[in-house]
């Protein structure tokens, strides 16, 4: 059947070649109809009252099998009306529940939490989920904004993979260090990547967001990961509980340090859970900068989340790494068949300094921050 073009009621877009996405007839009202096709591969059922009466105007029949296309690139949004948090699609069913997997390194056994099962491949995609859904609920995010945030890398790999899910253009601001693997997932689902000019750090980034946000027409949605309280109550509700529930007789927790949220989650549910594991934060040591692993004596960003964590004397230790020992124990992991990025090697050094001082020989969980493929080129 032929697009419509200049309905009365409804603006109506071009269809652009090779732009097409399928999409619910529910979002599509807001836009115009670009055509409608039928007998194509499984997509969305679509009906909107809207849609209907348009359709019925235009002389146009269908059924509950047709399907209607718009072009991605000619919209802001390709998003429904509302939002069902009960029902959002794609990664967001799947983030969450990642496996605790043992591996025995220099007779100390050492359970990864492999935060590289992530939809998008790290640990990010907890954070990412949760602010999403707090800033629907809240009405923050609605049709026709963009999403926006800072990020090294994988935070604005998540924006970029449950955006295109759930319908919102995605907009990062990264620095030039991103890895090459990061910004080709960016542009895979088809978000904007925007050069972070501010600075060296996250921190940098999140200052050009405040600025983007006070120069745009109210389109941005920011999410804010290096403050929003979002972000460590995904992991004091997930994670941390996780941990707990998979291996009740843990010992000691390790973790990096980046926005602190992770950390802080976990510290959370282990005091709550009046649990008498120790809370081990690691950080990069001076002059050995590495994504996920924050640089805070080279100036790096203490966020909010760190100063709580260590005002309410969350983290019972706190580990300088450097990038050879990171490095070091990251050949370690790969000599036991996981693929995992530099930061676990940091965390695992570190985890294995602390086995050492306290004598422990099981009972460590160690957070892998993100999957080997993350950072692949570098």
């Amino acid at each position: 059947m032929p697009g419509l073009q200049n309905g009365p009621f409804w603006p109506v877009v071009s269809l652009a070649s090779g732009e097409r996405l399928r999409a619910p007839v529910a979002q599509v009202f807001n836009y115009g109809i670009a055509s409608v096709e039928r007998g194509s591969p499984p997509c969305y059922t679509m009906w909107a009252e809207h849609v209907d009466m348009a359709l019925r105007i235009h002389g146009i029949s269908y059924n509950e099998t047709s399907i209607f296309w718009i072009p991605r690139r000619s919209l802001n949004v390709w998003s429904p009306v509302s939002w069902n948090l009960n029902e959002l699609p794609g990664p967001f069913v799947a983030v969450g529940n990642t496996p605790l997997v043992p591996v025995d390194v220099d007779g100390v056994r050492i359970w990864l939490k492999l935060e590289g099962s992530n939809p998008s491949g790290s640990v990010k995609d907890r954070a990412a989920a949760a602010m999403i859904k707090e800033k629907i609920k809240c009405g923050e995010l609605t049709p026709g904004r963009v999403l926006l945030d800072a990020s090294s890398g994988n935070m604005a790999s998540a924006l970029s993979s449950y955006g295109r899910a759930l319908g919102p253009d995605a907009h990062v601001v990264c620095n030039s260090t991103i890895t090459a693997d990061k910004r080709r997932m960016i542009e895979h689902f088809e978000a904007t990547l925007i050069q972070n000019d501010y600075g060296p750090y996250t921190h940098d980034g999140y200052l050009k967001c405040l600025d983007l946000v006070r120069q745009s027409d109210n389109s941005y949605c920011f999410l804010d990961q290096l403050h929003n309280p979002m972000n460590p109550y995904a992991h004091e509700t997930g994670t941390g509980p996780e941990i707990l529930k998979d291996l009740p007789s843990v010992r000691l927790i390790v973790g990096s340090l980046g926005s602190g949220g992770t950390m802080l989650g976990i510290g959370r549910a282990v005091r709550s859970a009046g649990h008498p594991a120790m809370v081990a934060a690691v950080s990069s040591a001076p002059g050995n900068r590495m994504a996920g692993v924050g640089a805070f004596a080279d100036g790096d960003y203490r966020t909010p989340f760190m100063i709580e964590a260590e005002t309410n004397g969350l983290f019972t230790e706190a580990v300088l790494v450097t990038v050879a020992s990171a490095q070091k124990w990251q050949r370690e992991i790969t000599a036991r068949g996981l693929f995992c990025g530099a930061q676990t090697g940091a965390v695992l050094g570190a985890a294995m300094d602390l086995a050492k001082r306290h004598g422990l020989r099981d009972g460590i969980v160690i957070v892998s921050g993100d999957a080997g493929w993350k950072s692949w080129s570098s």
